[in-house]
């Protein structure tokens, strides 16, 4: 067995790896290009492949630029909220005698939706998404 140190490998050639091309559909390849928060200069006129887009010709001009988001938001949070009423009607379901204290003492019962941040009406009849 040789000792001491191995024998350099050879030098594979470098093979650049294929670039993986994200393309979500939503905009042209010329507005896929990275945008510049300038605002537009009126002598270049419309773009061209070689001009850059700015931020106002590829956005609608709201900050988060998606109401698709806006909506995906809200039924995350009326999930959460229909979690929440299943979950304190899970606990009434399996302490005996948490029902009648519900129903006889005010205070009780409002500190239980409390803790669960959901409402008596939620409760008693679910959430229905005009209510979150």
């Amino acid at each position: 067995m040789p000792r001491g140190p191995s024998a350099p490998k050879p030098a594979t050639p470098s093979v650049p790896s294929p670039r993986l091309h994200l393309h979500d559909g939503s905009r042209t390849h010329a507005e896929a290009r990275i945008a510049i928060a300038a605002e537009p200069d009126p002598e270049e006129g419309f773009a061209t492949p070689t001009r850059r887009f700015t931020l106002a010709e590829i956005t609608s001009g709201l900050p988060d630029d998606s109401r698709e988001e806006d909506e995906r938001a809200e039924a995350r949070r009326l999930r959460e909220l229909r979690g929440r009423v299943k979950a304190a009607r899970a606990v009434v379901s399996t302490t005996p005698g948490l029902a009648g204290t519900l129903a006889a003492n005010w205070r009780r019962a409002a500190e239980f939706y409390a803790r669960f941040g959901v409402t008596e009406s939620m409760f008693r009849s679910g959430v229905r998404s005009a209510e979150a």
